[in-house]
């Protein structure tokens, strides 16, 4: 890349499938993003990857320069419930504290073995 190019970030939107109309929402966040020159990568702009969604998303979020997760109620219950049952199969794992909106502060594991990181989401 030329010291002239400008190379846009890579972000992969991550969410729950709750409603057509949430869906609706993340789909013009995304088209949002990219007409302001992120480069957005998003489930609903694939048909049907041949590895199939799940490993996709894997390759989507390990290739990704940021992670943007849209965490619904619903959304957080699921990532809580997997993060517990990932925390009893790595008991000495530090703790990722994670504050949001709704005043309550959530606990589960870090991944990658990361020191304890508190993450306040604001507005």
């Amino acid at each position: 890349m030329s010291s002239s190019e400008v190379r846009h970030p890579n972000v992969f939107i991550s969410y729950s499938h709750d409603s057509p109309e949430h869906a609706d929402h993340v789909l013009a966040l995304s088209d949002r993003l990219r007409a302001d020159g992120i480069d957005c990568v998003l489930d609903q702009y694939e048909l049907s990857p041949p590895e199939g969604f799940p490993r996709w998303m894997d390759r989507q979020i390990r290739a990704a320069d940021f992670v943007l997760m849209i965490c619904t109620p619903t959304y957080f219950t699921m990532l809580e419930l997997r993060m517990r049952a990932l925390y009893r199969s790595y008991s000495k794992e530090p703790v990722l504290q994670i504050s949001l909106l709704l005043g309550k502060e959530y606990s589960t594991i870090a991944p990658r073995r990361r020191r304890a990181t508190k993450l306040s989401i604001a507005a």
